[in-house]
């Protein structure tokens, strides 16, 4: 079988032949078919090479296939009359010319031909050349740093020994400046210091007199003076924390804490501003727990400035928002209070500058209380009382308008031991634990006078609320139609609700150690109080806390300031309810008409209730004690879910279902024997059974039958 050879080569139409140059180059130095390799310049873009059998008997029936590796996807066969392959145009790199051809008889031989072909790239795009190229690069980036730096060193030093001249010169300016400055404040803050003395004796006899007074014009009067003066107090305070701060007098002192009572506790006084001016104050509370341990006087002071400031500059109709949330920096626990106003909002350009000392933005649209004027010493105060409390204080604009401060420092909770769970357990009295002896007055008074009404008939109302003020409040206009107990958190309001399963509870929201909401989801979830109805309170408009008391079961919402009207109203439209639905229940023991919620605890009850009736109705001998039996739960709690759910007791309950089904007999057999029907119903006496039944429907037995027979 015959093997297939390479005889000529032609580049760019040019035929090259062995040791000839071609443009300066030799491209081959020995015969084609002797030749190891070729290699051909990338600017050489086209060539060809011609190949033989070199069978000189029957050359015309000799086959070719050629197949370039790294180029052609297939072999091309050609005939004996087309002896040579043309390319053009490769990339750079290494190819394998490949070539086969047949015998006389048409047979392919499996003798191929493989050639090497090379196109090397310019000199440009060899690695060697890039590598040069590159090192000349960094060469020359390195000498001109190295001039660069050498020319700065010179420029540095000279500006240092300038620096330092003119240091020298500034620093006792500034020293004469400040010796200056702490000689104004000194003076300034004794005068501001003997103000409190006039202020205290000024605020006292205004209070007293308030407290006298009847007359409402003088009451304007002193109100609007009380007011003012509390205002000037408040300035006096800001200007001696001011000159704490700047002699670096001002110590932490941290102590455990209600975070979001601190927070109502600074909005309580800005209440009727906002109110006279239409502003919306809303607070909302996005903390796992407000329990934390933080210095509660310098958080008030911060907050207090923010409020008067927001308020301040906040117009007519527009709105307040503050807001408490738990957030990470650095993978650390922190607490982010931001306040947040609509009114104009703050300069770009100034929005750290107002946090400089006697600073003040010029031209700022503001709207004053009482005609007071900024002095530019709060928000200094407040930086430096956050970074007292190791924190940040910061101003941005709101997108839709207004300005937003934001405080955030770290987060400390309290430790909570082993101790302080078994306190939480130890019920009512864990108030012996309450820090000062005046509120260990007040839980034991109102114990006292709560155990005093307990049996007055009136419906019994629990009050949990952590003021007393409005406690007090409470009491003063429910008390003559209800019985009132009252309680100081939620805690002691859950104790209470156990031991006296009242009618109603009426809950503040944010209250110390368990507020409203756990107060409310625990009566809810707890079957021995799920049927008490609770309302809850709230100081501020806040939608997020509205839904999620409604969501934890509560049976009504209250806002603060409340209406007494509207929270008397409320309370009597539950009773009034819940006395509709006993009579509707009474009349024919369906329990679809209860308004008691799926998979609740009452509904499991009343229907276990029903199916033990149902089931033991007949017997003779089923009575309460083997009714409580069958239920597994104490007399007492029984008799107390039946007549918050269906305003009965437990032997009243029988006998209603017992005459309900003696009616359904009779109205479906009216020539029954009224004694036969009485014992089918469990009754051991007929007579009974007709003074029963006469008492409930209005009519005796036969007189009932005789009416369906006449009709």
């Amino acid at each position: 079988m015959p093997r297939p050879s390479l005889i000529s080569l032609h580049v760019l139409n040019n035929k090259i032949e062995p040791g000839v140059p071609v443009d300066n180059k030799v491209y081959l130095e020995k015969q084609l078919y002797a030749s190891s390799d070729l290699v051909i310049p990338k600017k050489d873009k086209s060539f060809s090479l011609e190949f033989s059998a070199l069978d000189y008997e029957f050359p015309e029936r000799i086959s070719y296939a050629y197949y370039l590796e790294g180029f052609d996807e297939h072999w091309t066969m050609v005939g004996p009359d087309r002896r040579f392959v043309y390319y053009t145009n490769l990339k750079q790199g290494r190819y394998v010319f490949m070539l086969r051809c047949t015998n006389s008889d048409g047979l392919w031989s499996d003798k191929i031909t493989r050639f090497p072909i090379v196109i090397r790239p310019p000199f440009y795009q060899s690695n060697l050349f890039r590598i040069v190229l590159l090192l000349l690069l960094l060469g020359l980036a390195l000498f001109f740093i190295m001039t660069r730096e050498n020319r700065i060193k010179r420029k540095r030093a000279e500006l240092e020994v300038k620096v330092k001249e003119r240091t020298i010169e500034l620093q006792e300016a500034y020293r004469k400046v400040e010796v200056l400055n702490q000689e104004k404040l000194s003076v300034f803050t004794n005068i501001t210091h003997e103000f409190k003395t006039p202020l205290s004796l000024i605020m006292g006899p205004i209070k007293r007199m308030i407290n006298q007074s009847n007359d409402p014009v003088v009451l304007d009067q002193l109100q609007l003076a009380e007011r003012n003066a509390e205002r000037l107090l408040s300035l006096v305070n800001q200007l001696m924390d001011f000159r704490k701060v700047e002699e670096k007098a001002c110590k932490l002192h941290k102590t455990r804490g209600n975070l979001l009572d601190l927070a109502r506790e600074v909005l309580f006084p800005f209440a009727d501003l906002v109110e006279m001016r239409f502003i919306q104050c809303s607070l909302l509370s996005r903390l796992k727990t407000p329990e934390l341990i933080f210095d509660a006087e310098i958080l008030r002071k911060i907050l207090s400035n923010l409020l008067s400031n927001a308020v301040k500059y906040t117009p007519d109709y527009g709105s307040i928002k503050i807001k408490l949330f738990d957030i990470q920096i650095n993978q650390a626990d922190w607490i982010r209070i931001t306040v947040s106003d609509s009114g104009k909002g703050i300069p770009e350009d100034e929005l750290e500058k107002i946090f400089e000392r006697f600073y003040q933005i010029k031209e700022q649209q503001s709207y004053q209380v009482s005609g007071q004027s900024g002095t530019g010493v709060g928000l200094f105060l407040c930086r430096e009382l956050a970074q007292l409390h190791e924190g940040i204080i910061y101003a941005t604009n709101n997108r839709l308008g207004g300005a937003r401060f934001v405080l955030e420092f770290p987060a400390e909770f309290p430790d909570h031991s082993n101790g302080d769970t078994k306190e939480a357990k130890a019920g009512l009295a864990r108030a012996a634990d309450i820090a000062d002896d005046d509120s260990q007055e007040e839980i034991s008074q109102i114990n006292t006078v709560s155990q005093q009404g307990l049996n007055s008939g009136k419906p019994l109302i629990l009050l949990v609320e952590d003021n007393k003020d409005m406690r007090q409040y409470l009491t003063s206009f429910l008390e003559d139609q209800y019985t009132i107990l009252e309680a100081v958190d939620g805690e002691e309001g859950w104790i209470m609700v156990e031991r006296y399963l009242p009618d109603i509870v009426i809950s503040d929201v944010m209250m110390p150690r368990m507020d409203g909401i756990q107060l409310c989801r625990k009566i809810k979830t707890e079957f021995k109080t799920s049927h008490i109805p609770v309302i809850l309170l709230t100081a501020f408009s806040n939608l997020n806390k509205e839904i999620e008391g409604l969501e934890s079961g509560a049976n009504d919402y209250v806002p603060k300031p409340l209406d007494e009207r509207l929270l008397k109203a409320k309370i009597k439209n539950i009773l009034q309810l819940r006395e509709r639905i006993h009579k509707n229940f009474s009349e024919n023991m369906n329990t679809s008409q209860l308004v008691v919620a799926d998979n609740s605890p009452d509904r499991y009850l009343m229907d276990k209730m029903m199916k033990i009736v149902q089931f033991r109705y007949a017997d003779p001998l089923f009575n309460v004690s083997i009714f409580i039996e069958e239920l597994g739960i104490s007399r007492s709690l029984l008799h107390k879910k039946l007549q918050s759910l269906v305003g009965q007791s437990a032997g009243r309950f029988i006998r209603n279902y017992r005459l309900n089904k003696a009616k359904e007999i009779l109205s479906n057999n009216p020539a029954m024997n009224i004694s036969e029907i009485a014992y089918s119903v469990g009754f051991n006496d007929p007579k009974y059974f007709t003074r029963c039944f006469t008492k409930r429907y209005g009519t005796s037995p036969s007189n009932y039958s005789g009416n369906l027979h006449e009709g």
